[in-house]
């Protein structure tokens, strides 16, 4: 990786309203995962992981993840297409 940049700007740069029902989807989503991810990773057994990963993959997607996922994917696609990158 030597002589490359990183540069985040076009992910950075989406752009999330406050009335656009998108911007509760992505709260949903958040909260999901700060109240089901340590409970998940700190799991004491392998079977209460798979489980409690399951839970929250369930979780995520009845708050819309895939809507959340295909709305940030178009905005950085445009965001780069807009700064001819």
């Amino acid at each position: 990786m030597a002589g490359t940049i990183y540069d985040n700007s076009a992910m950075s740069q989406i752009t999330f309203l406050p009335d656009d029902p998108i911007s509760i989807i992505k709260q949903q989503v958040e909260d999901t995962i700060q109240s089901t991810w340590t409970k998940t990773v700190l799991s004491n057994t392998p079977e209460a992981f798979e489980k409690n990963y399951k839970d929250m993959v369930k979780q995520l997607e009845k708050a819309g993840v895939a809507d959340l996922e295909a709305f940030m994917t178009k905005q950085y696609k445009e965001n780069l297409a807009n700064w001819n990158k």
